[in-house]
């Protein structure tokens, strides 16, 4: 990684945890959060919220596992399909299309 980008580039598992934990900037465990998130589907809707939990991590570090059940009971991360803004199910419950008609040769 870059020095001072370790948040932009660890990967997003244990070691690429580890990496920027070590390295001890709150600023780039947030990013490598928001990585996580945004990995995920999520959207971080509170950017103090996540400074706070960056510096949690970055002050007692724990593991990416943790991390991600951490992140999971956020309610400042909106996920897909969750709250008002949730999109409606696509699931179609039946057909919209009329039959085709089939047209016989004529001869």
């Amino acid at each position: 990684c870059p020095p001072g980008r370790e948040g932009a580039y660890a990967a997003l598992g244990e070691p690429g945890y580890a990496a920027v934990a070590a390295c001890g900037s709150p600023q780039q465990m947030a990013v490598f959060i928001r990585r996580a998130i945004a990995f995920h589907g999520g959207v971080v809707e509170e950017d103090d919220a996540l400074a706070v939990l960056a510096q949690e991590h970055c002050t007692h570090t724990s593991s990416y596992h943790d991390l991600l059940v951490a992140l999971n009971a956020c309610s400042w991360i909106s996920w897909p399909g969750q709250g008002e803004s949730a999109p409606p199910s696509l699931k179609r419950q039946r057909s919209t299309h009329l039959q085709t008609p089939t047209h016989s040769p004529t001869g």
